[in-house]
């Protein structure tokens, strides 16, 4: 530079002052930017260093750790083989707990015992994440920001079973939007399926989440096998997952204290809903908790059918469905009465009293107070599929589900409702406004986010159990992934199960279960006159529909309805499937024949 500027003033034809002078400024300005461009890449090398260093440091002091505790073991047993064996002490052993009983609590239980843990299958050991990997992401996300003038830096990352959170701290003057606008971008530079940012809480970082090349399958047993599901009080623990940090996450449903989900097909809906029972089995015997299942797909609990908690045998038609939520909101009212009775504000207290009452006055009770004092049960309903109930009845099944969502959590009544159509007419305002618990799956869009959640962010999901959890009183969606329970899993433990105990059903609720038709041959057995006409024409012509006998034999729609429901009570036809023909369930011809021989 210095020689460029003698020759510049040995050939220059104008040489003064004020030419001499800016020539020197501009050369000054150059020097100074070469130099502080030489100093911030001097600092970003160093910093670099210094991160390489923690990760290396943070991984070898793990793996330090676990050689001295190798080495401390190979000394014991040196210090063992020298000493020689120790002499026979005889102690008094200590009762040993069967290994059908999974808590010690339960041990008093002698009428039912609780599913042992070895009917479930373990998790895989956790796989360790590459430190060179971790280094590499951490790169590419300052890189990519930096890109786009989102200056930063990431200090921290914490891995999990399925997504790992790096912590990016933002320089001042850098707004939140700046980096949450970029997640496509991000998700394009590191070749991931998607990329999430939230802020982190409690910290003046982001959280980049970014998912794991392998992701952990995380087990039912891992999650119920831990100190927190053991430790929890309540019969309606539910072992919901782990954390995007792998800790484990379990919640209590009668606190929340009714559940909404949903998400799109093959998200992991029904094997939350599977965990969820499961986890009450292994909580509660069918004294403590009764269930109604009502799975109108007639698909996800066929499994459960039979076994001693349940209230009634697993629906599958969507309009018994619709019977049952209204003959359970007169059940909640019949609670209300019989804690008032006992001025309990609870089922908690009610139970409670109760209690007291048979410990004082057990000898003075007749056989009739008996009866009207036994504690009540908790009653879980679950519903795979609420869009199907919301086709055939939405007011009906509104009101019951607004009036059981409002009254029944102090009479010990719990809802939880799954849906893989979450639109406005199937989660409707009612509905939202009573649920304040509800999960999240991954859906296709950020309008079907919205409508679950209230915002955003189920759509970035990456599916398989991946879900956003709004617990009950929390300002903020938590990010958890569900434990998964198979299929041979739920054989062994519905085995198990139905060897305990046989199921009980509410001789109310059966009632409640039986079609019209059979209440109405129940009540008069004749016939109607025309139903004879009405066979024949049916058999000669195949058709099947209370709109063909109102036509051909100009009846109105209510007794042409009749009609086909009795042939369905017979048996010639089969149960309506929406707006399909009705199936014969016999052979049209042979049976023509049969009614013109018996004639």
């Amino acid at each position: 530079l210095f020689v460029l500027l003698i020759l510049f003033f040995i050939f220059s034809t104008k040489i003064s002052f004020g030419n001499i002078f800016r020539i020197f400024q501009r050369f000054f300005r150059f020097a100074f930017k070469e130099v502080r461009i030489q100093i911030i890449r001097y600092q970003k090398s160093k910093r670099r260093e210094k991160m390489r260093k923690k990760v290396v440091e943070k991984y070898s002091l793990l793996q330090e750790k676990k050689a001295e505790k190798s080495k401390l073991k190979k000394r014991k047993k040196e210090i063992k083989k020298e000493l020689g064996p120790e002499p026979a002490v005889t102690k008094p052993v200590p009762p040993t707990l069967p290994e059908k009983y999974l808590f010690p609590e339960m041990e008093g239980k002698e009428d039912y015992n609780f599913p042992p843990l070895t009917l479930l299958d373990p998790g895989k050991p956790y796989e360790k994440i590459d430190k060179n990997e971790l280094y590499e992401k951490k790169q590419q996300i300052e890189e990519k920001l930096g890109e786009f003038r989102v200056e930063g830096e990431v200090k921290e990352y914490h891995p999990g079973p399925v997504v790992t959170t790096y912590e990016f701290y933002p320089y001042p003057g850098i707004k939140v939007s700046q980096v949450a606008n970029l997640t496509e971008d991000l998700s394009l530079a590191l070749g991931a399926e998607s990329v999430r940012v939230q802020r982190m809480p409690g910290r003046s970082s982001l959280g980049v989440e970014i998912p794991n090349n392998k992701r952990e399958i995380i087990k039912l047993k891992d999650v119920i096998q831990s100190e927190k599901f053991q430790d929890s009080p309540s019969k309606l623990t539910f072992a919901l997952g782990k954390t995007i940090h792998g800790e484990v996450y379990v919640t209590d449903l009668a606190i929340m204290p009714h559940l909404l989900i949903a998400g799109a097909t093959g998200t992991g809906k029904s094997v939350a809903l599977n965990s969820l029972i499961a986890s009450i089995l292994f909580k509660a015997t069918p004294e403590e908790v009764k269930l109604i299942l009502i799975d109108p797909k007639r698909l996800e609990f066929t499994f459960w059918d039979g076994i001693p908690h349940l209230l009634c045998p697993v629906i599958t038609d969507a309009k018994k469905a619709g019977k049952i939520l209204f003959d359970t909101t007169k059940r909640m009212e019949e609670r209300y009465q019989k804690l008032g009775v006992l001025k309990a504000r609870n089922i908690e207290q009610y139970n409670h009293q109760v209690k007291q009452i048979f410990k004082e006055k057990k000898e003075t009770l007749t056989e009739d107070d008996k009866e009207k004092l036994k504690p009540l049960s908790y009653l879980v309903i679950i519903i795979d599929e609420l869009a199907e109930l919301m086709m055939i009845g939405a007011q009906d099944v509104e009101y019951c589900i607004a009036r059981l969502a409002q009254l029944a959590r102090a009479v010990g009544i719990h809802l939880v409702m799954a849906t893989q159509r979450p639109s406005i007419d199937v989660i409707t305002g009612t509905i939202k406004n009573n649920f304040s618990s509800r999960i999240a799956f991954r859906v296709p869009s950020k309008i079907d986010s919205r409508i679950i959640l209230d915002t955003s962010g189920a759509e970035k999901l990456l599916g398989l159990g991946d879900m956003l959890f709004m617990p009950p009183n929390y300002p903020r969606n938590i990010r958890l992934h569900s434990s998964f329970i198979s299929v041979p899993e739920i054989t062994r433990l519905v085995k198990f199960v139905k060897e305990q105990a046989s199921p009980s059903y509410d001789e109310k609720i059966v009632k409640t279960l039986k079609s019209q038709t059979d209440q109405v041959w129940e009540e008069n057995g004749e016939k109607d006159e025309l139903y004879d006409k009405a066979l024949k024409l049916i058999l000669v012509t195949g058709q099947a529909s209370a709109s063909y006998l109102q036509r051909k034999l100009k009846l109105g729609y209510a007794r042409a309805a009749r009609i086909i429901d009795q042939l369905e009570h017979e048996g010639i036809v089969a149960p309506s499937e929406g707006s399909k023909p009705r199936e014969f369930l016999v052979d049209p011809q042979s049976y023509l024949e049969k009614i013109e021989r018996d004639e």
